[in-house]
């Protein structure tokens, strides 16, 4: 009726406008980033962590952070949880996922 073809039901077939398919088959929402990425200011999710040692101080799955100092050029990353804050490595950071 509106240009669609015989039979559908006018709505496309997938996943949704937010999803993307990740290496591996998984699926993996768009609005999902590395702490590397974070803005200074805001407060962030952790979704995926697989470092023991920050684990154990706090940025857990699940548990909020805020973001107090990343600055292009700088080898460190300072994250609050809670009223401590935390130094962590950049490169450690580009495998910590947030939301």
């Amino acid at each position: 009726m509106f240009g669609f073809g015989k039979g559908g039901t006018g709505r496309k077939q997938g996943r949704g406008r937010h999803h993307k398919r990740c290496r591996g088959g998984r699926i993996a929402h768009a609005l999902h980033m590395d702490l590397s990425q974070a803005e200074i200011g805001k407060k962030y999710l952790i979704l995926f962590n697989p470092d023991i040692k920050t684990m154990e101080m706090g940025i857990y799955r699940g548990n909020l952070i805020t973001v107090h100092k990343n600055e292009e050029g700088n080898p460190n990353i300072v994250v609050g949880v809670g009223e401590t804050r935390y130094i962590i490595p950049c490169e450690l950071a580009q495998r910590i996922l947030i939301k």
